[in-house]
């Protein structure tokens, strides 16, 4: 039964997004007024180039190319994007997500933190540092409550699986599509380990914040049937997810094939079953990726304790 109701209402919620977004609420830059300003001092250069009420784009133009920070809110959460345009022949990006209930000056010391260790990305490292010290600082002197809670369960699960999911690039790097095939993977998994009561409603708005990642980055309009291929991963990560809880010798071909080889493709049971049936888990228990995926996993069963815990 729940099935069909989740398949009613993604018919929907794609379409829903945008006017979602028009509610009456808190304008980005007023609501995260202390993450723009501590942003903005990451370096000499960066202004703010867009601003609408629920993004923002800040930009630095320098002689070796360009940084991009792109803020954007969605249904109580914020995701925070830098990229640079062309950083010596380089093209890379870092992306967070935070509830909105966080702590900013948490939010930018996570940031910082990341990109003091990826100078890679352009910004003036002692400049890193010196905002690092200062920021630390402030963190010494606020008492942080936590930001996950029953109150925000849907955000909660998502950002956890978010942040859990970038552990993927400690074994190889991959970009937005095959990661939103781990972060969609992820969110079944922290639903199918928690008995959290109204799991209809939960994934939800669970399917409604994965939609949000597809729209930020200009993904969805790459699926063709965006309906049956939410239904699809739903259904498979579910079972998936639930399978590798039991069995130690769990077979990853599939996984491997829809995070890295064909993300966002709708594959048949049959073919499916081919890629499952195949040698190729022997190649994958030798590169890691067996490892990293238990690894992620228990991880993950961990925060989702910790989590279940706190609601109780």
């Amino acid at each position: 039964m729940w099935i069909l109701y989740i398949a009613g209402f993604l018919a929907v919620l794609f379409y829903g997004i945008r006017r979602q977004q028009k509610k009456r609420r808190s304008c980005l830059s007023r609501k995260f007024s202390v993450l723009i300003r501590q942003l903005s001092k990451l370096d000499r250069q960066l202004a703010v180039q867009s601003s609408g009420h629920d993004q923002m784009k800040m930009l630095s133009l320098t002689p070796k190319g360009s940084i991009a920070i792109l803020l954007s809110q969605y249904c109580n959460i914020i995701s925070i994007t830098v990229q640079p345009a062309k950083i010596q022949g380089q093209k890379q990006k870092k992306e967070w997500i935070f509830p909105d209930s966080q702590n900013q000056y948490a939010m930018f010391s996570e940031i910082v933190e990341e990109l003091r260790h990826s100078r890679s990305l352009g910004f003036d490292g002692n400049l890193l540092d010196k905002w690092h010290q200062k920021n630390s600082r402030i963190m010494s002197k606020i008492i942080l409550s936590n930001p996950y809670s029953f109150y925000n369960l849907p955000q909660s699960c998502f950002c956890i699986s978010f942040r859990n999911a970038k552990k993927i690039n400690d074994f190889r790097g991959i970009g937005c599509k095959g990661f939103f095939e781990v972060l969609f993977f992820n969110c079944a998994s922290a639903v199918e380990r928690n008995a959290f009561k109204g799991q209809d409603q939960l994934w939800e708005q669970l399917l409604g914040l994965l939609l949000f990642y597809l729209e930020n980055h200009n993904l969805s309009y790459q699926i063709n049937d965006i309906e049956k291929l939410m239904k699809n991963r739903q259904l498979f990560y579910t079972k998936a997810a639930r399978t590798i809880r039991s069995d130690p010798n769990y077979n990853f071909n599939v996984l491997y094939h829809l995070f890295y080889i064909k993300p966002l493709y709708l594959v048949s049971p049959a073919k499916l079953k081919t890629i499952g049936a195949s040698d190729f888990s022997k190649v994958l228990q030798g590169t890691g990726f067996s490892k990293k995926m238990f690894q992620m996993e228990s991880d993950l069963e961990e925060k989702m304790a910790y989590l279940a815990d706190s609601i109780i």
